[in-house]
């Protein structure tokens, strides 16, 4: 389905779904959601100060989801694109247009999941099976949460034990993928515990075809095709890695004590492993008996050829095993008329990457390779009081600590494939980041329909210790210290009893990373100790309206957005380096509507545009106006829930517009190297023969699409069946 077809669609419910209202007055009240993560303490989503939206246990059981970041593809204004399932460790997840999920801000309960190198997130070693909802707030984040929120913020919070409950479930499907998880919670006197465990696999696919450029000569050999990058050079398909395996395996531990009648202690323990691998490459090249064959020249047309060698089909190929734990301990009560909560984290992360460094002959079997040994190890802490200082106005006062210490060591290795097959030691990179900040909020109903925010945030940071080298011949990097004040106003009129308004201006930043200030992985490279953080102020007014006896909602945002001293990493006389290259502003608007039109039927939809610009570039004039690549321009989804008798249907497509990958904007966007203009449409349906049993099956990319998502290809059509039992 093509955007011509789809994006009418989205908006025909929103004009549809009405009409069927007024006839359907059977259907149900869409029920108010609470939210905490947009102003720090329990707030009816309706009067949030950002925009924001909730997504429920049920919603995330509505499809197959086998990563958390699944989760969230058909929010409004949430860009991910990942059609590889648990194959990939790291998927970025973005909002409001702003590219880069080092700009959006992730948390567990409330801790920071972005990692201090690079700021991405690692969605596979988060565990599934205890997550009561995802909130979802849009816009800047910085006056409570400081760094990384500048797109907003993304809060998953797991479940509170009130009562017994259990459940186990079983799932196989398509390319040898499995997935198993049980889950057990209580509450006993003022004692509660919760325990979770899950683990599913895969056999994969060949998401990684190898490309070899075309070159003049005459060639012998057959097979393969032509397929050009998206900057327009001339390759051709040899054949791919190999299929690629993955498994992971998480758990979850969590135990309570009442300490009185409004205090409670909680421990929280998070575990996560990883492991991912390529299989044997495969050659889709023949000679001319029609053996299948790793070396030679290609016929690639009349005076057209494509030398191919062993090598060229592992480059890129390698193997993956990442761990990660966290435990927390948070502790609330309350003092009088004071409301406290504090909350301290420590996460041990640890990530062994072994690469082929393959040349010539060597073979998936021989080939050596390079082993990236990383350990991040972070704490923080958090403590917060709210207090009321009357009925209609609260305090929020906190202070915030964070520490990153990350080590990566680099050794040969003889094998690529065996990472315990060490020889020298290569590399080093080291860096420590400390963060100190204190926060404020103060919210006021200075009117009977109108409430007030106001939101402060100072932030100071330490990266300290950098080195980067050869171990011998490391380079010392000097020290980097910044601060900055994150400022935000914000309203919310309730202009009637189903008409909800907000408007906000606020400030948000991001401070660049320890890879940022730290790495520097060649002679060629040289740290820059005055970088600054990037920083953003955002401006934007929405609202939401109810219809039909609140059995419709439509919600709908206007915002602009001007960042500046955007950081990246350019090759500027023959040297690399990160700094302050740019500039952008995005203006954008999002739309969203939810109707329950019976009883038995739901429908959604939504719709956002980003119209992003570049208005400043250090090094290319001529990248002025461009968009900002990373950020597709239109994002739409629709989607339907029905239930008859023991049936339960959820349908789900995903819109994903154009996106470039150049500054420049040259790039074609269905090639290699590009991100294609897709629909992707999900579905699963589900049988309870009794309370308690659930039987279902489930098919994503149901017209089985394989674009591109730049090198790799998407999964095609996979359909998984599951059983699942709840007591």
């Amino acid at each position: 389905m093509n955007v011509k077809l789809g994006m009418p669609l989205v908006l025909g419910i929103l004009f549809f779904g009405q009409g069927v209202l007024a006839q359907g007055q059977s259907a149900t009240m869409i029920m108010e959601e609470t939210v905490v993560s947009a102003s720090r303490s329990e707030q009816a989503l309706d009067l949030a100060p950002s925009a924001s939206s909730v997504i429920t246990r049920k919603e995330i059981e509505k499809f197959n989801i086998q990563t958390m970041d699944e989760a969230l593809r058909f929010e409004t204004n949430a860009y991910h694109r990942n059609g590889m399932g648990m194959l990939m460790t790291s998927k970025p997840v973005t909002l409001r247009g702003i590219p880069g999920e080092n700009r959006t801000l992730v948390m567990l309960n409330g801790i920071p999941m972005n990692n201090g190198f690079d700021g991405d997130v690692e969605w596979n070693n988060i565990s599934m099976s205890n997550v009561e909802r995802i909130e979802i707030i849009r816009g800047s984040g910085s006056s409570l949460y400081g760094g990384n929120a500048m797109g907003g913020i993304i809060n998953i919070i797991t479940k509170t034990p009130d009562k017994l409950e259990a459940n186990v479930s079983l799932g196989y499907g398509e390319q040898g993928t499995y997935k198993a998880a049980a889950f057990a919670s209580n509450k006993i006197k003022r004692f509660s515990f919760m325990i979770g465990a899950e683990a599913q696999g895969t056999d994969g696919y060949a998401p990684y075809l190898r490309h070899r450029p075309v070159k003049s000569g005459d060639g012998t050999l057959t097979g393969g095709w032509s397929s050009p990058s998206n900057t327009g050079r001339d390759y051709w398909v040899i054949g791919d890695r190999g299929d690629m395996s993955a498994e992971n395996k998480n758990a979850n531990l969590m135990a309570g004590y009442d300490t009185s009648d409004t205090g409670k202690l909680s421990f929280d323990l998070q575990f996560g492993l990883h492991e991912s691998e390529y299989g044997h490459p495969h050659s889709y090249i023949r000679d001319e008996a029609g053996n299948t064959v790793m070396t030679g020249d290609v016929d690639a047309g009349p005076g057209l050829k494509v030398p191919v060698s062993p090598d060229d089909f592992l480059y890129g190929s390698r193997k993956l095993e990442q761990t990660a734990i966290m435990p927390s301990l948070t502790y609330t009560e309350q003092f009088g008329a004071f409301d406290f909560t504090g909350t301290v984290s420590f996460k041990h992360w640890d990530k062994k990457f072994g690469e082929e460094n393959a040349s010539g002959t060597d073979t998936y079997d021989n080939a050596p390779g390079t082993l990236f040994d990383a350990r991040l190890n972070t704490e923080t802490a958090d403590f917060q009081v709210n207090r009321d200082l009357g009925v209609n106005h609260c305090l929020t006062v906190g202070t915030f600590f964070r520490n990153d210490d990350y080590k990566r060591d680099t050794y040969g290795l003889e094998h690529y494939r065996d990472l315990n097959s060490k020889t020298g030691h290569d590399f080093i990179i080291r860096g420590k980041d400390t963060l100190y900040a204190v926060y404020a909020q103060d919210q006021w109903q200075a009117l009977q329909a109108l409430t007030i925010y106001t939101g402060l945030r100072w932030d100071t940071r330490e990266a300290r210790d950098g080195k980067s080298g050869k171990p011998d011949s490391v380079t010392n990097i000097e020290d980097y210290s910044e601060s900055h004040l994150s400022p935000k106003l914000a309203a919310v009129w309730k202009a009637g009893e189903n008409t909800y308004i907000r408007g906000s201006a606020a400030n948000s930043f991001r401070a660049p990373t320890i890879g940022e200030l730290f790495y520097l992985p060649r002679s060629s490279y040289k740290a820059n100790p005055d970088l600054k953080p990037e920083t953003m102020w955002n401006y934007e007014i929405g609202g939401d309206q109810y219809l039909v006896n609140r059995k419709m909602k439509i919600s709908a945002a206007l915002y602009h957005s001007e960042i500046k001293d955007m950081i990246s990493r350019r090759k500027v006389d023959g040297v690399r380096f990160y700094d302050n290259f740019s500039e952008a502003t995005i203006n954008g608007a999002e739309a969203s509507v939810s109707a329950d039109v019976t009883d038995w039927l739901r429908l959604c939809g939504n719709i956002s545009y980003n119209k992003t610009r570049v208005t400043e570039d250090k090094t290319d004039p001529d990248v002025k106006g461009k968009w900002l690549p990373g950020v597709p321009r239109i994002m739409g989804n629709i989607g339907l829930d029905a239930a008859y008798s023991k049936f339960k249907l959820s349908l789900g497509g995903n819109f994903l517009g154009r996106e470039y990958t150049t500054s420049d904007n040259s790039d074609e966007d269905d090639l290699r190297g590009g991100y294609a203009e897709r629909w992707l449409w999900n579905a699963r349906l589900a049988y309870t023969p009794f309370e308690g049993l659930e039987a279902a099956i489930s098919v994503d990319n149901i017209f089985d699409t394989q674009n591109y998502e730049w090198v790799y290809q998407e999964r095609g059509r996979f359909v998984m069946a599951e059983i699942k039992y709840a007591w």
